[in-house]
């Protein structure tokens, strides 16, 4: 006949310990009630291998675990998984787990602020024109702003934190962290102060390789965005 084991008050703990050859008790109900309450199980030696030599290490541990398991009751718990005492199976059975260390932030907002008419259209036609033109290249997204501008997209010429915040929002451009985007506002920022006030059509030839680039966005922007400066 199993047995029930039902254990009350704050910080409540079960802890078992079985040897070599033991084998789980499967009949037991085991209630645990209170803050904090802990089960822990903890199985050693190699008992199990004598009759799942034929069966994977993951069959094993599967099988495992569904005859460890119980009926826990409990508020605030934590459940501990019983522990396979051959490293082996334990070796087999891990999966690696990958580790993304990214600030994940919205910068949704900074789109309206930036944009003259943030719609589905001209967010492709942006899309389009930062894929082509930038190339991992600072000095190119502020080209590419400033022809954005001068096609009456952006409210600001030169509003840059903006523009980049709308460029990630939008999934055009991705970043690590808060410094990563800073430092490409600082470089695209940079770029502008050397660049001419007036729009990129009226640049001398001083700027030739630069007005190449505006004109490229232009193309890509279609006849239904012409130049407006």
């Amino acid at each position: 006949m199993g047995r029930k084991i039902t254990m009350t008050g704050k910080n409540a703990q079960y802890i078992e310990h079985r040897g070599m050859n033991a084998t789980p008790d499967n009949d037991r109900e085991i209630v645990m009630e209170g803050d904090e309450a802990v089960y822990q199980e903890y199985a050693y030696g190699q008992a199990i291998q004598s009759q799942q030599q034929n069966k994977s290490a993951e069959d094993v541990v599967k099988e495992y675990k569904k005859e460890a398991a119980r009926k826990l009751l409990m508020d605030n718990a934590e459940y501990v998984e019983p522990i396979l005492a051959n490293p082996e199976l334990i070796k087999e059975t891990r999966q690696p787990v990958e580790i993304i260390n990214k600030e994940t932030v919205d910068y949704s907002t900074s789109i309206a602020e930036c944009f003259r008419a943030p719609n589905e259209f001209v967010r492709q036609r942006v899309c389009d024109a930062v894929k082509d033109c930038y190339l991992g290249s600072a000095a190119h997204l502020a080209l590419t702003e400033i022809a954005l501008f001068d096609h009456g997209l952006l409210q600001k010429r030169n509003s840059h934190t903006a523009f980049f915040k709308s460029l990630v929002a939008w999934g055009i451009i991705s970043v690590n962290n808060e410094d990563e985007l800073k430092r490409i506002v600082r470089a695209i920022a940079d770029k502008h102060k050397r660049l001419p006030e007036e729009g990129y059509k009226e640049w001398s030839k001083d700027y030739t390789n630069e007005k190449v680039i505006c004109e490229n966005v232009g193309k890509i922007l279609g006849p239904t965005i012409p130049y407006t400066r």
